[in-house]
């Protein structure tokens, strides 16, 4: 027989009513504890590693890029020739929000791009959610969709835990991501 303040498991109204609230609170804050994907600025470092292999006086400049870039265009910018990227006048390129970041081979200094910086703004207005750093190196010649002159990271929060920069290393040949995500 049951008294009328007890539930059919023998636990009193009261104890299963509080049991309830403590799970319910407890998947509450369970799914509270998730990270919730979206993109984050960060202090981006360039540092430049050139004139190893050659004539560091006559070598010509190195432009590099970097651009913010959407779910939506994010497999045609690691498919894009990079030779035509670089062309006059590209579509993808002049079309595109981009950092300019310019280096000399006489130079070892890094380049960063702060994380207040105003074009961060327009990169999330524009919904992206990786970096892509494109490197203009004349003497290598076009390798294709791998082309070593493109590096990217994702700009999920969510994967850089710990972490307030990403680090890039430019060499004469190829333009290389040092951070990695999950690795503070």
């Amino acid at each position: 027989m049951f008294l009328r303040s007890e539930v059919r498991s023998g636990m009193p109204r009261r104890g299963a009513l509080g049991v309830c609230a403590v799970l319910g609170l407890m998947a509450m804050l369970g799914g509270g504890c998730r990270c919730q994907s979206g993109m984050q600025a960060f202090d981006v470092k360039v540092t430049p590693h050139l004139g190893a292999s050659g004539d560091a006086a006559n070598a010509p400049p190195v432009e590099v890029n970097l651009v913010g870039v959407s779910d939506e265009d994010y497999e045609k910018w690691l498919v894009y020739p990079v030779a035509r990227y670089w062309s006059p006048r590209d579509p993808l390129r002049t079309g595109s929000k981009v950092y300019v970041m310019n280096f000399s081979h006489d130079s070892q200094e890094p380049v960063v791009l702060k994380k207040d910086d105003p074009i961060w703004s327009a990169w999330k207005e524009k919904g992206a959610t990786h970096l892509f750093v494109v490197a203009f190196l004349p003497l290598v010649k076009d390798q294709g969709t791998a082309d070593a002159r493109r590096a990217e990271v994702t700009l999920d929060k969510c994967e850089w835990k710990g972490t307030s920069q990403l680090d890039f290393e430019l060499h004469d040949d190829r333009v290389v991501s040092e951070s990695k995500p999950g690795k503070p």
